[in-house]
């Protein structure tokens, strides 16, 4: 039987693309969502090449909230959605006081109201078949409270980790076999740092994001979570729980930033 479709936000780059190509290896037909059509094309081409599989593009700012609500109306036309992964997102090296407004509502629509938008019009039809997964990108960093950090990125991931939560209840009680995950990776090796001042960080803290994404497929499969990756990542999040622990912590949460 032909698998349904893997929806990916954030699919050129990253995470997300490792998705796209991990999703794709297990058979499941991919719509790449990104702001670079190129791009996108271009990954579309080499996947269908390579595994045999369907695409379909859209090319989507979720920046923009009526660009959200045009992808919605599309996507809500697919009826054979097998998997959802909110990847889209992006960080900023501002603190809060710094950060530009136009930033600031930007970085809200697309943690925030992009996945919440996008998982509402997608988990209806899932728990009506009783079959599906959905993964909500977080990070650890939505437990950290560093000013430099940035207050804004933090609290979306958190919004991010809470609001899967709270699905992940709705899920159980609905729809048993309908899974969510919210995913809380640490330091990975993708571009999103290549804007950062992360060299302090010694290698052992590094995740291929390889890594991460096939540890999260393997977990979504079992059962619904938030799910953080790596044993080191886990002890991070344990520390940062602990008041003793938290203020060495968010020190290198304001390392971590661009000076």
């Amino acid at each position: 039987m032909e698998k349904g479709y893997a929806i990916i936000t954030g699919a050129s780059s990253g995470i997300g693309l490792e998705f796209v190509n991990q999703l794709a290896e297990r058979g499941h037909n991919i719509i790449l969502i990104s702001r670079r059509r190129t791009e996108l094309e271009k990954i579309s081409k080499e996947i269908i090449d390579k595994y045999k599989i369907k695409t379909l593009i859209y090319a989507c700012d979720l920046s923009k909230q009526h660009e959200i609500k045009r992808l919605t109306r599309e996507l809500a036309r697919i009826k054979n959605i097998d998997f959802l992964v909110n990847c889209a997102g992006f960080g900023n090296r501002s603190s809060f006081s710094e950060m530009e407004e136009e930033k600031i509502t930007e970085m809200i629509l697309v943690h925030a109201l992009a996945t919440t938008q996008l998982t509402r019009v997608i988990i209806p039809q899932m728990i009506k078949r009783n079959k599906g997964y959905i993964i909500n990108i977080s990070s650890i960093a939505s437990y950290i409270t560093s000013y430099k950090s940035n207050a804004i990125y933090n609290s979306t991931k958190a919004y991010i980790r809470d609001f899967t939560q709270n699905i992940i209840d709705e899920l159980k009680a609905k729809a048993p076999k309908v899974h969510a995950q919210a995913l809380c990776p640490g330091l990975t090796r993708t571009n999103f740092f290549k804007n950062y001042n992360a060299e302090y960080a010694p290698k052992f803290m590094w995740m291929e994001s390889r890594e991460v994404v096939e540890k999260s497929i393997k977990k979504v499969n079992k059962k619904s979570s938030i799910f953080i990756p790596g044993l080191k990542n886990k002890l991070i999040v344990a520390l940062l729980k602990c008041t003793l622990f938290r203020s060495t912590i968010n020190y290198f949460g304001r390392r971590l930033n661009i000076k």
